[in-house]
């Protein structure tokens, strides 16, 4: 019952802990919020969306079945090596320039996939950038 009213009283009371001075209203008003807030939304979908669509998108171009399964694994691979990448990055440099970074540089190369299609070692050196760029 004393979790239960502890959770409920966070959203009620303007300051949620008051040892170190955080205001949930005021961040809640800040435009930082919201910028942070969508460049962390729209990471994630992003490349979920390509490594989900990543055939679709090259099959016109590609019509080797075998290669676009290798630039999926070598995708996969690299998004493991890229979180853990981006996860020493983001303890050195910090959160504002790690996310800035990772969304200014995922944008282009997202939308290139479509351009890069007609070449096999482009997509797949542009598909695995993209991939590494998942934080």
């Amino acid at each position: 019952h004393k979790l239960k009213s502890s959770c409920f009283s966070l959203f009620k009371s303007k300051q949620v802990y008051k040892g170190s001075g955080f205001q949930y209203q005021r961040n809640v008003e800040a435009a930082k919020f919201y910028v942070l807030y969508f460049v962390i939304m729209t990471l994630p979908m992003t490349v979920l969306t390509i490594t989900g669509l990543f055939k679709t998108i090259a099959f016109q171009a590609i019509n080797d079945d075998r290669f676009l399964n290798m630039v999926g694994a070598l995708g996969s691979a690299l998004i493991a090596v890229g979180r853990i990448t981006w996860g020493v990055i983001l303890d050195y440099v910090g959160t504002r320039y790690t996310f800035a970074l990772s969304f200014f540089l995922m944008g282009p190369l997202t939308i290139s996939l479509h351009y890069t299609k007609w070449s096999r070692y482009c997509y797949l050196l542009n598909f695995c950038l993209v991939a590494f760029l998942y934080r």
